[in-house]
C-alpha cells in the first residue's frame, strides 16, 4: 500500500519512465518546434501572408491548405507526439486542436485579407485643423492614460490587410491577428471585451472612434484607465491564484480522486484530511476544488501574459495601449442573472469564443442557417462550440503523458452543458407563467441550477485530466506554504521544479519561444513604421 505522501513522487516518475521507454521503443515522439505546430501554425500563417485578393485561384485553394493542416495534425497526433512536461503534453493536443479549429476560421470562414483590420499608430496629419476645433475630439478620444499620452501627435487608426506591404510586414501582421485569441484591438472582438466600434469599412483606414468604448461590458468584462489600476488589478489576480495553486498542490493531489484518478484503489488510501469526511460532503468538496484549480491557473498565467506583453520592451508601442488588454474573465453575477448560459457566455474566458462561432457566421453568410438570432441558429451554434471545445479538450488528453485518457470524456462534459442550457431556459419558462417570483429568488434558482448541474457532470472532465496527469504539474516554481512547515512531508522542498523534476529547462524554453513569437511578430508588423514615439 502506498503512503498518501508517496502518491504524487511515484506517479511522477511512474509516468516519466514509461514515456521514456516509448520513447526509446519508438511507439512516441518528443515535441519539436517547428515541425510539431506545422499544421496548427506555420501553414496557414504563410498562407495568409501571401496576398490573394487578385489572385483567385489561390484564394480557391483555401480549402486544399485546411486539408494540408489536417493532415499534418493528424501525423503529429498518429506519432505520439508528447512530453515529459505534464502540462506540456496536455497543451500539445489544446494547440493542435485549437491551431485546426482557429486556422480554418482564418482560412476558409473569414476573408482575412478583405474583412479583417486592427488598431494602429500613425502621426497626426499637421495644417489646418490643428486649433481648438481639433483639441475636442482629443479630449474625447482620451479613453485612458496610455491614449492621452500620444494623441498630440499621434492617433489611432484601423489598418487592413498590408497587401502592397513587404512579405515581412504581411507576416507579422498575419501572427499578430493569429495570435489574438479574443480578437481584442482587432475589428473581430468579441462582444463581451470593451471595444472600439468597428469601422463602416474594413479597408477604409479610418480613424478610430472611442467614444463608445465602454469601461464595464454587460458580461463584466472592463478595461483599466490607468496603468496603474491595470498593474494593481493583475498583480492581485497573480498572488490570490499563486497561493491558492500552492495549497492546491500541497492538499488535492494527495487525493487519489486527482492523482491517478478514478477508479479508486485499495492501494491508494485517503488521507487523513479526507477520510474523516462524511461521504455525502466528499463528492461537492471535490467538485470545488477542481473549480478552484482551473479558474486559480487562468487567472494566474492569463494576467501574468498580460503585464509581460505590456512591459515587453520589444513591442511597439501601438500595442501597449491599455484598451488592449481588457479583464480575463466577466462578473460572476452572470451567473444570478443568466444562469448556466451566463456562466459559459460571459464569467468564464473568453479565449476561444471567435473560433468556436466562425463556423456558425459562416453558415448564416451563406444562407444554409437563419440569422442568429433564431432559436434554430441558436441551438446549432451552441452546439458547434461546445462540440468543438470538447474535441479539443479531448485531444489535450490524448497527447498527456499516460495513455489512460478517453476521448469521449471532454465531448460528453461539453455536450451536457448544452443540455443543461435548454433544460434552464425550458424551466425557466414554464416556472415564469406559472409562479410568480423575486427577481432576488430568481438569482438563487439560477446559481443553485448551475452548481447543481456543474457538479454532476464535471467528472467526464475532471477524472480525465487526472487519468492525464495534469494536477501532477508543478504550476510555481517555489511553495511559500511548505517554506512556513505546512504539508504531508515536512522534509518537502519549497523550491518545487527542482524538487518533482518538472523538466525546468523545457518549461523556460518553451515560455522564451511563446515569449519570442508574440514579441516578433509585433516587430514584424510594424517593421516599415517604426519611429519612436514621443
Amino acid at each position: 500500500m502506498f503512503a498518501t505522501t508517496d502518491l504524487p513522487t511515484y506517479y511522477l516518475h511512474t509516468h516519466r519512465l514509461a514515456f521514456q521507454q516509448a520513447l526509446q521503443s519508438g511507439t512516441a515522439s518528443p515535441f519539436v518546434i517547428p515541425w510539431s505546430i506545422a499544421g496548427a501554425f506555420f501553414l496557414p500563417v504563410l498562407y495568409l501572408s501571401v496576398p490573394h485578393r487578385k489572385r483567385p485561384w489561390l484564394y480557391r485553394l483555401r480549402w486544399v491548405v485546411v486539408a494540408a493542416m489536417g493532415l499534418l495534425n493528424f501525423g503529429v497526433l498518429r506519432a505520439r507526439t508528447g512530453s515529459e512536461n505534464y502540462a506540456a503534453g496536455y497543451a500539445i493536443g489544446l494547440a493542435l486542436g485549437w491551431g485546426m479549429i482557429w486556422g480554418t476560421a482564418l482560412v476558409v470562414f473569414m476573408r482575412v485579407q478583405w474583412d479583417v483590420c486592427r488598431v494602429q499608430l500613425r502621426r497626426r496629419a499637421r495644417g489646418v485643423g490643428d486649433g481648438e476645433e481639433e483639441k475636442k475630439p482629443r479630449t474625447r478620444e482620451s479613453v485612458d492614460e496610455s491614449v492621452a499620452a500620444v494623441l498630440d501627435k499621434w492617433e489611432y487608426f484601423w489598418e487592413p490587410y498590408p497587401e502592397e506591404g513587404s512579405f515581412v510586414e504581411r507576416l507579422g501582421w498575419v501572427i499578430s491577428l493569429y495570435l489574438s485569441f479574443r480578437g481584442v484591438g482587432w475589428n473581430i472582438a468579441i462582444p463581451s471585451v470593451p471595444h472600439p466600434k468597428a469601422p463602416s469599412d474594413p479597408r477604409g483606414r479610418e480613424r478610430v472612434d472611442f467614444s463608445g468604448l465602454p469601461i464595464t461590458t454587460r458580461s463584466g468584462h472592463s478595461r483599466s484607465t490607468t496603468y496603474r489600476s491595470l498593474i494593481r488589478s493583475r498583480l492581485l489576480q497573480i498572488l490570490v491564484s499563486y497561493l491558492i495553486l500552492d495549497l492546491w498542490t500541497l492538499t488535492a493531489r494527495y487525493d487519489p480522486y486527482f492523482v491517478p484518478g478514478p477508479p479508486p484503489a485499495p492501494s491508494h488510501p485517503l488521507p487523513p484530511s479526507l477520510s474523516s469526511l462524511p461521504h455525502i460532503f466528499l463528492s461537492p468538496l471535490r467538485s470545488l476544488i477542481s473549480l478552484a484549480g482551473v479558474l486559480s491557473a487562468l487567472h494566474f498565467y492569463l494576467p501574468l501574459t498580460q503585464l509581460i506583453s505590456l512591459y515587453n520592451p520589444l513591442i511597439p508601442p501601438s500595442q501597449r495601449a491599455l484598451f488592449l488588454y481588457p479583464s480575463i474573465a466577466g462578473s460572476p453575477l452572470s451567473v444570478p442573472s443568466y444562469g448556466l448560459a451566463g456562466f459559459w457566455s460571459s464569467f468564464w474566458h473568453q479565449s476561444f469564443r471567435i473560433g468556436f462561432t466562425a463556423p456558425t457566421k459562416h453558415l448564416i453568410h451563406l444562407g444554409i442557417l437563419p440569422y442568429a438570432m433564431v432559436a434554430t441558429t441558436k441551438f446549432i451554434g451552441t452546439t458547434i462550440a461546445f462540440l468543438l471545445s470538447g474535441a479539443m479538450h479531448s485531444l489535450a488528453g490524448y497527447t498527456a503523458l499516460p495513455s489512460t485518457t478517453t476521448f469521449s470524456g471532454p465531448l460528453i462534459f461539453f455536450l451536457l452543458q448544452v443540455v443543461g442550457i435548454i433544460i434552464q431556459k425550458a424551466l425557466g419558462g414554464l416556472v415564469a407563467r406559472t409562479f410568480v417570483f423575486s427577481e432576488r429568488r430568481k438569482a438563487m434558482i439560477n446559481t443553485l441550477f448551475v452548481i447543481v448541474w456543474l457538479h454532476f457532470t464535471n467528472h467526464f472532465l475532471i477524472q480525465d485530466m487526472s487519468h492525464a496527469a495534469l494536477w501532477l504539474f508543478e504550476p510555481v516554481p517555489f511553495s511559500p506554504l511548505r517554506m512556513m512547515g505546512f504539508g504531508y512531508d515536512a522534509e518537502e522542498a519549497w523550491w518545487r521544479w527542482d524538487r518533482t523534476c518538472e523538466c525546468k529547462l523545457e518549461c523556460f524554453s518553451s515560455r522564451f519561444v511563446l515569449f519570442l513569437f508574440v514579441s516578433g511578430a509585433e516587430i514584424l508588423s510594424s517593421f516599415p513604421r517604426q519611429q519612436k514615439i514621443s
